[in-house]
């Protein structure tokens, strides 16, 4: 409900001082709350998602070359520095 509200005046008004009105008012919140995820936001949550799912349906022993090797099976190419 605080963040439709925000959202249909953040515009007019600014996220920072309605934030900053509403702590006055006792209903704190912060503005990173308003935040749309980016793509790549969106792209490590879905990579992080997928590794963890690989690693728990092998039981969770698995190392790092051996979950690398699972995603690789699974349809997953991820180098070993992900996420840069």
């Amino acid at each position: 409900m605080i963040v439709d509200y925000i959202d249909a005046h953040k515009e007019k008004l600014g996220v920072e001082p309605i934030c900053r009105v509403r702590t006055e008012q006792g209903v704190a919140i912060a503005p990173s709350t308003t935040r749309q995820a980016t793509r790549p936001d969106l792209a490590d949550a879905c990579g992080a998602n997928a590794v963890h799912t690989v690693y728990v349906a092998n039981r969770s022993v698995y190392g790092v070359r051996k979950l690398r090797r699972a995603m690789k099976r699974t349809g997953y190419e991820m180098g070993r520095e992900w996420p840069a």
